[in-house]
């Protein structure tokens, strides 16, 4: 798992590179998660936002997309 200071960086640098573009497509890995939302739902509300901004919340990566309420995470879990 990275620590702290390793997540920050990969926040920044993928805030740097995709600040500003359009989601185009998402997609879930295949293990089952646990949303209360089902997973083509929160696609479907998620494609053609924009992405305002990639930060850090404790060791995950987060997305802020227009004004859809939603904030979709990126667990950058090391194997």
């Amino acid at each position: 798992m990275p620590e702290l200071p390793e997540v920050e960086t990969i926040a920044r640098g993928v805030n740097l590179r995709v600040r500003g573009d359009r989601i185009v497509e998402v997609w879930f890995g295949g293990k089952r998660e646990p949303f209360k939302t089902p997973a083509a739902r929160q696609a479907k509300g998620l494609e053609g936002r924009s992405i305002l901004e990639v930060h850090r919340t404790g060791k995950h990566i987060v997305l802020r997309a227009g004004d859809c309420g939603r904030q979709p995470f990126i667990d950058p879990g090391l194997k």
